[in-house]
């Protein structure tokens, strides 16, 4: 099985039923900034994704969130099959990885953290109101 980089946010699932208690409309608002905040992994990992003659990796990069997770996804198995042994690399037909998916959490989950902490803390200003 392989190993997913995350930036894992502890208490998530509370702040969402806190939320909820509060105002179930604002416990909503958990889906976009979790959106928000993991735009910038899918940004970077499209940008960098390897380009072959249709493009078909880096449009295939897709940032999907519930109001507790947000998940950043490359490739189908119908039209992008390939993104897994682009990705961690298949020795036996000479493809090297090119962990550009992994690469930019690396890179990013920094601004991940400040941006789902801004819009944390906006959601419960708007709590207080």
């Amino acid at each position: 099985m392989a190993i997913s980089p995350q930036v894992e946010v502890v208490g998530l699932r509370d702040l969402s039923r806190f939320l909820n208690r509060i105002d179930d409309g604002l416990a909503k608002e958990l889906r976009p900034t979790l959106l928000d905040a993991a735009r910038p992994i899918a940004d970077e990992a499209k940008a960098n994704a390897p380009r072959g003659e249709t493009g078909k990796l880096a449009d295939s990069v897709t940032v999907r969130a519930t109001q507790r997770s947000a998940t950043v996804k490359v490739g189908s198995k119908a039209r992008v099959p390939y993104a897994r042994p682009v990705h961690w690399g298949w020795p036996n037909r000479n493809i090297t990885a090119q962990p550009f998916l992994f690469d930019a959490v690396e890179h990013r989950a920094n601004e991940v953290r400040a941006r789902l902490a801004d819009g944390i803390f906006d959601l419960l200003a708007r709590a207080q109101r």
